[in-house]
């Protein structure tokens, strides 16, 4: 599923299998994700990204949560987190960055 505020972001086409919801608070999903779900944080603004990633670690019961982003952007991401009552076991469940290319600020596509 994409979630995301921004319907100019959506092509025309999407894949048979991605789901489309335009949602303005795309946190907001996490109370109603089903339990076990794979979870990738892309969006274009930290604030967002803070927020999916507290509502998804409050639940714990998701599979998976990775977030595109720097090991600096990570780092500042665990401490707010703690500061909003995780646990350091909880946000080390966060995989961040994702990717291949994790040694530069650069995002790469592998």
């Amino acid at each position: 599923m994409w979630i995301d505020p921004r319907t100019s972001e959506f092509p025309d086409t999407l894949p048979p299998n991605l789901n489309l919801e335009i949602q303005d608070a795309p946190a907001k999903f996490a109370t109603s994700m089903p339990p076990c779900t794979k979870v990738l944080v892309l969006t274009h603004n930290h604030q967002l990204d803070l927020g999916i990633c507290n509502a998804v670690l409050k639940r714990g019961d998701f599979d998976h949560i990775g977030q595109i982003g720097s090991r600096s952007k990570c780092s500042r991401f665990r401490n707010r987190l703690g500061e909003l009552g995780h646990a350091p076991g909880q946000t080390d469940r966060m995989i961040c960055p994702i990717g291949s290319h994790r040694g530069s600020k650069t995002p790469a596509i592998a």
